[in-house]
């Protein structure tokens, strides 16, 4: 009765168990319960189109500043009026506007890597920024949902902490990964 072979696998499971219950603590490494991390996408397409229709919206904004004031210009003056004060007046607002151009190519260049006990969010074009936060110190989730993003599903995610934040951009299904966040931070606050 107790000289019953043992199947392969069995053997197996029992030693990756006992490895994991009493050795793995001695290591350090508690690998009892898996973590399960969410796979974080980024709706790089949809946040581009937005990118580039609110640079367009700008741009066409200081065409109707400047239409407005031509048309007051006239009006006041006469034909007097010389446009070159004005156009001077909008060129500096127009190159404003369009050094956010990058804005359009920015969700491409954005990568996020999530642990068990923090989260990693690399971003940048030209200058690339790591940015990472550990769940201990975090006090505040903030997420913010443009109106686009509102329709196709994505937002900005804002972690705060003591002296420190983190901005997770463009997360889609942003709600599932903020409830991830909470139990995670959670979690943390409780081993304290």
């Amino acid at each position: 009765m107790y000289n019953k072979p043992i199947k392969d696998g069995t053997a197996k499971a029992w030693l990756g168990l006992f490895s994991q219950a009493f050795i793995s603590p001695l290591l350090g490494r508690y690998t009892f319960f898996e973590v399960q991390l969410p796979k974080i996408e980024i709706a790089k397409g949809w946040r581009s189109i937005e990118a580039f229709f609110e640079i367009i919206a700008r741009i066409v904004g200081l065409i109707i500043v400047y239409a407005i004031f031509e048309f007051i210009g006239k009006k006041l003056i006469g034909d007097d009026f010389q446009k070159d004060i004005l156009l001077s007046l909008v060129v500096l607002p127009a190159i404003y506007v369009l050094k956010d151009s990058y804005k359009i190519l920015e969700a491409f260049f954005v990568k996020i890597e999530a642990a068990d006990n923090s989260v990693t969010v690399t971003a940048g074009i030209l200058t690339v920024r790591k940015d990472q936060l550990g769940f201990k110190s975090v006090e505040n989730i903030e997420q913010v949902t443009t109106i686009i993003g509102r329709i196709v599903g994505y937002s900005t995610i804002y972690l705060y902490a003591y002296g420190s934040w983190v901005k997770i951009p463009f997360v889609k299904n942003a709600d599932a990964l903020k409830d991830w966040l909470d139990k995670r931070i959670t979690k943390q606050s409780s081993t304290d």
